[in-house]
């Protein structure tokens, strides 16, 4: 609502950015169509390891003197990587390393994707991929 009164929360919200619109609708989805566990291991890397990633980025490029504007690079990815290798590993303990690894590596490479916000891809393919698991 905010967005398209075009009155943002300017704490929160980014111009022309609607990754929480994206996050909120693909948060029902997923928890409408998927298990509980399965649900719950998408809507966490979502959350945490996409805010991991965030924290890094941040951290990286105002240590190094750069404008952290939304950049992408691959400190945020390998720490996006090892939180989902986390999350995946508590949740789904019974699954092989191999499939837990190979699941966190595909969401982090759709994570750093630029074509699609990551809110979006990350759901999606995570739903493709859950045979690995």
């Amino acid at each position: 609502i905010f967005h398209m009164k075009n009155d943002g929360l300017k704490w929160y919200q980014i111009n022309a950015n609607y990754g929480e619109v994206f996050f909120a609708f693909s948060a029902a989805f997923v928890v409408f169509i998927l298990s509980k566990n399965y649900a719950t291991a998408i809507l966490l890397v979502m959350a945490i390891s996409d805010g991991v990633t965030g924290i890094i980025r941040f951290t990286y490029f105002r240590k190094n003197g750069y404008n952290v504007k939304l950049k992408k690079h691959w400190s945020g990815s390998l720490g996006y990587f090892l939180s989902a290798l986390l999350i995946v590993a508590l949740i789904f303990p019974e699954a092989s390393w191999l499939s837990k690894i190979s699941w966190s590596i595909i969401l982090t490479l759709v994570e750093y994707q630029r074509f699609l916000d990551d809110n979006l891809a990350v759901p999606l393919v995570g739903i493709l991929i859950k045979p690995l698991i």
